[in-house]
């Protein structure tokens, strides 16, 4: 079973920096970063209207319990 995990991929051109996220598997971590990307690991997502309502903390302690029982 692939366990993909969400991860934030820098590429660096001549002139500039793209950065996306994208789901993968994280065995391919290794590679992409000897190719010269850089990658990590996309823990906490929070959409603006949660940071406006002032409910930021709230919000990444309950994805930090559910995401615990998903990591290895």
């Amino acid at each position: 079973m692939m366990s993909e995990k969400l991860l934030a991929v820098t590429v660096t051109g001549k002139q500039h920096s793209w950065s996306f996220h994208t789901y993968a598997d994280p065995k391919y971590i290794q590679e992409w970063l000897d190719d010269g990307l850089e990658v990590e690991e996309v823990i906490n997502v929070v959409p603006t209207r949660v940071v406006n309502l002032g409910a930021l903390r709230i919000f990444v302690f309950l994805q930090n319990l559910l995401h615990m029982n998903w990591r290895k």
